[in-house]
């Protein structure tokens, strides 16, 4: 070794001078991604009413809910109430900005169970663990949130025990499935 190891700083404005003029990664569009998370939330409402809708001795009621998020500000959703019988699910929307989904519901029982539900674009599987970098070891980078465009699709997901492992396909099958278990 010559002793002649790069500096940070200097490593970094390489790198920066590297990048032509005037080019950066836009700004996340924080109400585009409200008006997406409130809309998804809304289309998620109106299935679950449909689903449940016929079955004697469930009912359903909105209730509105403040949420604040750092970047958006406070801003007015939806919680809904599931009854069934003596027994209650609550699904309590908690926001937009949150890591590895672009959304989530957390769902709490009556009898104290409960669960998470997050959205995601199509096809994507979130990552809830943790990684650090120690040393000269580096983890994995993470892929940046991106604009979402107007034709994004995007799907519910329940989030099983083991976070971060175990995800199921929100349907009416496996929602069923989900409200009879925290009930149980």
């Amino acid at each position: 070794m010559n002793g002649s190891v790069e500096s940070g700083k200097d490593r970094l404005k390489k790198i920066a001078e590297s990048i032509p003029a005037g080019a950066r990664l836009a700004p996340p569009d924080y109400e585009r991604m409200k008006s997406v998370w409130l809309e998804k939330l809304n289309e998620l409402y109106g299935n679950i009413k449909n689903w449940l809708g016929g079955i004697s001795n469930i009912s359903i009621e909105e209730a509105p809910i403040s949420i604040h998020e750092e970047y958006i500000g406070n801003y007015e959703a939806t919680k809904l109430i599931i009854y069934i019988g003596t027994s209650s699910v609550v699904l309590i929307p908690r926001g937009t900005i949150i890591i590895a989904a672009e959304g989530r519901i957390d769902v709490q029982s009556s009898n104290g169970k409960q669960s998470m539900i997050v959205l995601v674009r199509k096809g994507q599987r979130p990552r809830f663990e943790v990684r650090m970098t120690v040393g000269d070891e580096e983890a994995p980078a993470l892929p940046m949130r991106e604009n979402s465009s107007s034709t994004e699709e995007y799907e519910w997901l329940i989030v099983g025990e083991r976070r971060g492992k175990d995800f199921t396909v929100l349907i009416e099958e496996t929602f069923s499935t989900l409200i009879a278990d925290l009930i149980e």
